[in-house]
């Protein structure tokens, strides 16, 4: 599936000219749209502020969009988000404001700023004079804000300002805690370098394998480790959402080695040795494979209804 896609981006669209024009349409509408709706993105120095030792960040992107802080020794201090960039927003008098919220690692808050909004001026204005920003530090991740009023004559920006943090503050901590539960899987405790060797071991074993086509015992022993390494132990999978993140640069770091080591072979055996990837080291095609084994029923559409959704590729590819 993965090599079928990366194929499909890749100018082959001379295959019907009005293709071509779905194509190149549905991709200007989500140029345009992306451009209208881009996440905040606010200055560095605003973002280090708001975390008290912070001089540096790591902007994170996926799932969630938010900043780790580090201080002068690369030491986690906390982690910093704009609340109109995490789900779901919340609208004030007249559209989403942007409130840049910092948290420690005890998602206690210390540091608020609004780094943008499109409120009437002077309703702003008495939001930020009160001091009414300064009442959310200290706040622990659960806190309702109860005790905190709204600012009289500019009651419904400070609540929505109110009802921001809070909802993203929550989802923020939530997935924070998600990341520090130990990995589940048939193999723990090992370190980044380790899951590494394991891929790069799975791409010389598949690649022999591919040119063996007659040892298909290599192909099984190959789907089964995909299962267990990449599946289980890494959770690694190269996906749609991992190249619709590289085609917009969002590029993965050194902690996600395999992952990269991943993509580049998905990406250079699309181009030169085919379904590579998918036929030996995807383990959704591993499983895929496995169930057809074991005699589960196939779904096998009309012709006429695969036709019709190949039409859909030139609509969703630029889309997603």
């Amino acid at each position: 599936m993965t090599a079928n896609f990366i194929r499909r981006i890749i100018p082959s669209m001379h295959r019907g000219r009005w293709r071509l024009f779905i194509f190149l349409s549905c991709a200007l509408a989500v140029v345009v749209t992306k451009s209208a709706l881009s996440a905040v993105l606010p200055a560095p120095e605003d973002i280090v502020s708001v975390v008290p030792g912070a001089v540096s960040f790591e902007h994170q992107v996926r799932p969630l969009d938010y900043y780790l802080l580090k201080d002068a020794n690369g030491q986690t201090m906390g982690t910093a988000f704009v609340t109109t960039n995490i789900s779901p927003q919340v609208t004030g008098y007249r559209d989403e404001i942007d409130v840049l919220v910092g948290m420690n690692l005890e998602g206690e808050i210390t540091g608020v700023r609004v780094v943008g909004h499109r409120e009437t001026p002077e309703l702003m204005r008495r939001v930020l004079d009160s001091g009414f920003l300064s009442r959310f530090l200290g706040r622990p991740v659960g806190d309702d804000f109860a005790d905190i009023e709204a600012i009289t004559g500019a009651t419904i920006t400070s609540q929505a300002i109110a009802n921001d943090i809070r909802t993203a503050q929550s989802a923020v901590v939530a997935h924070l805690k998600e990341l520090k539960k130990p990995a589940s899987g048939l193999i723990v405790g090992f370190k980044p370098w380790a899951g590494a060797a394991a891929i790069l071991a799975l791409v010389v074993l598949a690649t022999t394998a591919s040119f063996l086509p007659r040892r298909r015992y290599l192909r099984t022993i190959t789907l089964i480790l995909s299962v267990a390494i990449v599946g289980f132990w890494l959770n690694t999978p190269v996906t749609i959402g991992d190249l619709v993140d590289l085609r917009n640069l969002g590029l993965p770091g050194l902690a996600r080695l395999s992952l990269i080591i991943l993509l580049i072979f998905a990406l250079a055996a699309s181009l030169f040795r085919g379904n590579l990837y998918c036929t030996y080291l995807c383990p959704f095609g591993a499983l895929q494979r496995g169930a057809a084994g074991i005699g589960l029923p196939k779904c096998s559409p009309d012709q006429r209804v695969k036709r019709s959704a190949a039409w859909l590729r030139w609509i969703i590819t630029p889309i997603v």
